[in-house]
């Protein structure tokens, strides 16, 4: 059983740790190398003082990096907001504040004064961290630490618990915050790769639209 999607990326990663996981643009990361990417970069949001259970947004392209981030938050127990990094600054304050967001992971460049992310957060009191600089400092051996567990109990545990916080279109009024437990995210993507895509061991599947 693999409760949660930071699960099933484990099992791979023991099973076929060699294989292909994630290809995007120039970098293609196994599912070892996934595995070992998201759980550093849970340990590096440890070490930068975001607590495990508080919600964070991620404020970034479709990637390497957004699918790491997002990852990371779901195997560490951070709720994770997807804010589209094209926002006008008001409106980023405005969802970062609705999901009670207590910091933002986005590109080194949107950290900066003057780029619409960290404007918006810097209105909302939200801090911004670089999900590159995040990685890297995980990556390097002084980076590396002992952090809490993120072993098949933390994995595979409340399943009912908060993966996601997605918004509202907000065609009707004021979007709102819709969550997203693990166990429903689990159910969606397996119905998705067995009975819609109808996806094998091998099959590559091209995500072009954007994840928010």
């Amino acid at each position: 059983m693999h409760p949660t999607c930071p699960g099933f990326v484990r099992s791979f990663a023991r099973l076929t740790p060699d294989a292909p996981a994630l290809v995007a643009d120039d970098e293609t990361l196994s599912y070892a190398a996934l595995d070992d990417a998201v759980h550093g970069l849970a340990e590096a949001l440890d070490e930068a003082g975001v607590p495990r259970g508080a919600h964070v947004a991620l404020a970034l392209p479709n990637g390497v990096d957004l699918a790491v981030a997002l990852l990371a938050a779901m195997a560490s127990g951070r709720p994770a907001a997807l804010v589209p990094p094209s926002l006008p600054a008001a409106e980023v304050a405005f969802r970062l504040r609705a999901a009670r967001v207590t910091a933002v992971l986005t590109d080194y460049a949107s950290t900066v004064t003057g780029s619409a992310i960290h404007d918006g957060a810097a209105d909302a009191g939200v801090t911004c961290l670089s999900v590159a600089t995040l990685r890297a400092v995980a990556g390097s051996p002084s980076g590396r630490r002992a952090g809490p567990s993120l072993g098949p109990t933390t994995l595979g545990g409340a399943t009912d618990a908060d993966a996601l916080l997605l918004f509202t279109s907000g065609t009707t009024g004021t979007p709102k915050t819709a969550r997203i437990a693990h166990a429903s995210l689990v159910a969606h993507t397996l119905s998705l790769v067995h009975h819609r895509l109808r996806l094998e061991a091998g099959d590559r599947h091209a995500a072009v639209r954007r994840a928010h």
